[in-house]
């Protein structure tokens, strides 16, 4: 998971990253980043690991650099699960999260490609893009 530690809603997602993915026999790796250049050695140690993926949650420096963020990635090979849908638009490859759309009767699309309808917890509707 890729973080700005100076984000307090981000850095909440740790405390529960870590334990629910080690429920999933996944070793959780979490990297506070800054700026575009620790994003860049970040996946460069994260692309050198043999099954590894990256969990990007809601953060506003993420945000920002979305574009550059996603080419980086795709340039690492690494598979990227990302807050919002508009980093698929961006290229990156999956979308998985709350449709804040759902309220008003619809859904978050990417061009063409219309996403899978899943609930989540209490029936509260979940959105899922792939590219």
């Amino acid at each position: 998971m890729l973080y700005s530690p100076n984000n307090p809603s981000t850095a909440s997602y740790r405390p529960a990253f870590e334990p629910f993915a080690r429920q999933l026999s996944i070793d959780p790796i979490t990297v506070p980043v800054h700026g575009l250049g620790e994003i860049d050695r970040a996946l460069a140690g994260l692309a050198e690991q043999r099954n590894t993926g990256i969990f990007v949650p809601p953060d506003i420096t993420i945000n920002a650099l979305r574009e550059e963020f996603v080419a980086l990635v795709a340039q690492r090979s690494l598979p990227a699960i990302y807050p919002q849908p508009v980093f698929v638009r961006s290229g990156g490859l999956v979308f998985y999260g709350a449709n804040a759309n759902e309220e008003h009767g619809t859904m978050w699309k990417v061009g063409d490609v219309e996403p899978v309808r899943v609930m989540g917890a209490e029936g509260y509707p979940y959105g899922f893009i792939a590219n």
